[in-house]
């Protein structure tokens, strides 16, 4: 499947704006609160610091690592997509086209659906 120019233009600004929105996600998760300007992470490093909220504190940090989980790959996708535009879309597994609503869906996968059944994690952007 080849890509026009449109459409490449249309996945950089998916893949730019998915990307500002993983950032965001990471900056809010990893703010030092403002209860505790002590802390220098939200993250307690001992079992015997954690409080009553840490499971909310461990979800957190599952989550920004998923957060930056997303953002190696949206950066990995959009330097394939400005240096080799032409491989841009294709699967690494088959070589085959990668489908175009699963690529506006999920502009930084590297599998076709039928490749990507069980191999990619669908991680999906925190809003």
């Amino acid at each position: 499947m080849n890509l026009t120019e449109k459409d490449l233009e249309f996945l950089e600004r998916r893949l730019l704006e998915e990307r500002a929105r993983a950032l965001a996600a990471i900056d809010r998760l990893r703010q030092v609160p403002d209860d505790d300007p002590g802390m220098e992470s939200r993250f307690p490093l001992h079992l015997a610091d954690m409080d009553p909220t840490a499971a909310t504190r461990e979800a957190e940090h599952l989550i920004a690592g998923q957060q930056d989980s997303l953002l190696r790959r949206i950066d990995r996708a959009l330097e394939l997509l400005r240096t080799s535009p032409d491989e841009y879309g294709t699967c690494e597994a088959c070589g085959g086209a990668i489908e175009p609503a699963r690529l506006e869906l999920l502009p930084w996968t590297r599998l076709c659906i039928a490749c990507g059944r069980g191999a990619e994690s669908p991680i999906a952007p925190v809003r």
